[in-house]
């Protein structure tokens, strides 16, 4: 495998034979490179029992987010999938978020500026009743304007 800039090569090799010492290398070429930043990130990268736990730990938190979400979906949307990902955030202010996804024809997409670990039940149920309320508020405003229509165009449908 090399790699230089954001080109990439991989060729597979022979085996490894019965005497040689499984052992891979990473070389890198540069200037002012941080060596310490690049330990702790590789180093972040082994699966160590710790790491195995953080992560069982992480899937049950996960679960529990998407059950709270399901339970609490607006009525029209009972039944249906709910999705969610901790993704790195642009904002400096929250470095990780977590994005919920309610998978209709066209997903819909819920950003929550807090990682997993730091998301309440009341998180996720203010987020459904808010979007509750903004189902209800445009269909009595789509209502309204369906009623206000001019004769000639009566009967078409409303988008708000």
């Amino acid at each position: 495998y090399q790699a230089v800039h954001m080109t990439f090569k991989w060729n597979a090799t022979e085996s490894w034979g019965d005497d040689e010492p499984r052992v891979s290398k990473l070389v890198f070429i540069g200037k002012d490179l941080d060596h310490a930043e690049l330990r702790a990130g590789f180093s972040a990268c082994v699966l160590s029992p710790e790491v195995m736990e953080k992560k069982a730990a992480k899937r049950t938190t996960a679960e529990q987010i998407c059950h709270w979400a399901q339970e609490a979906l607006p009525a029209a949307f009972v039944g249906e999938s709910v999705t969610i990902d901790e993704v790195r955030c642009s904002k400096p202010a929250c470095p990780i978020e977590t994005l919920i996804k309610v998978m209709l024809p066209k997903p819909k997409e819920f950003t929550i500026l807090k990682p997993f670990d730091a998301v309440t039940h009341q998180d996720i149920v203010a987020l459904m009743q808010a979007w509750d309320h903004v189902i209800r508020r445009g269909k009595s405003v789509r209502e309204w304007a369906e009623q206000a229509l001019p004769k000639a165009i009566a009967g078409e449908r409303v988008m708000v």
